[in-house]
């Protein structure tokens, strides 16, 4: 009975094929990006692109994720600048379309662990006693990111054992070098996804207390610029 009615309708109408064919085209057009913010949903509850809470640079956007919805993902975003990977949260919400993991680069701050790299620069003057400024500084990484370090070692070796993945030196260290102004250290740790700057104002604070209290004080080297000017007095 079915079919005989459609072959009916048909019969009596025979554009109205042409008019559904019409309407589907418009509705795939209309649905391509619904259709592949879902797809990119799928894509990432699958392969665990990202979980919520984590830390993620996609589009030009980076942000912690809050939600992961069917068409959309939010964040809460997280200023940067150049030179800076981590800073403060800005206040305001970013919504996605998921269809951009597709076709963009994602960047998942917490994929081998919770914790990034920083680095602080400190140059004292040629005069001042560089081993003792050396020991200083890495007493100092030592009690204020040696838990810090360890943390990150465990997680990485947990969560990177299905990748080939070589396993580098999780430990605080202090770099040397010479530069034009004084002796160059270069200190390197490990923080908390978001704790950049309070741990590193945490170091920054101590580094100025015992540089003061050494004897003698170690001096901080800073670029100074000197200007000569000679005038010339011709005699009559």
């Amino acid at each position: 009975i079915v079919l005989f009615v459609i072959s009916r309708i048909f019969a009596e109408y025979p554009g109205i094929i042409t008019s559904f064919a019409i309407i589907g085209a418009g509705l795939a057009v209309a649905l391509q990006d619904v259709v592949k913010d879902f797809i990119g949903w799928l894509v990432i509850v699958q392969n665990r692109r990202f979980s919520l809470g984590q830390r993620i640079t996609v589009g030009g956007n980076t942000g912690d994720v809050i939600d992961i919805g069917p068409l959309r993902t939010t964040l809460l975003e997280v200023a940067t600048a150049p030179g800076n990977a981590d800073l403060e949260r800005t206040g305001r919400t970013l919504y996605l379309p998921n269809s951009v993991v597709l076709s963009q680069a994602l960047l998942n701050y917490n994929t081998t662990s919770d914790f990034i790299k920083a680095e602080m620069e400190v140059v004292i003057t040629y005069e001042s006693d560089w081993k003792e400024g050396e020991k200083i500084l890495m007493d100092i990484l030592k009690e204020e990111n040696e838990e810090f370090a360890e943390k990150a070692r465990r997680q990485s070796l947990t969560r990177t054992q299905q990748f080939y993945f070589s396993h580098e030196l999780r430990a605080p260290v202090v770099f040397m070098d010479l530069a034009n102004d004084g002796v160059r250290f270069i200190l390197r740790y490990y923080v908390p996804i978001g704790e950049r700057r309070l741990i590193g104002t945490s170091i920054a604070k101590k580094i100025l207390d015992r540089f003061a209290a050494a004897s003698p004080p170690i001096q901080l080297a800073y670029k100074t610029t000197r200007v000569f000017s000679s005038s010339v007095t011709i005699a009559p």
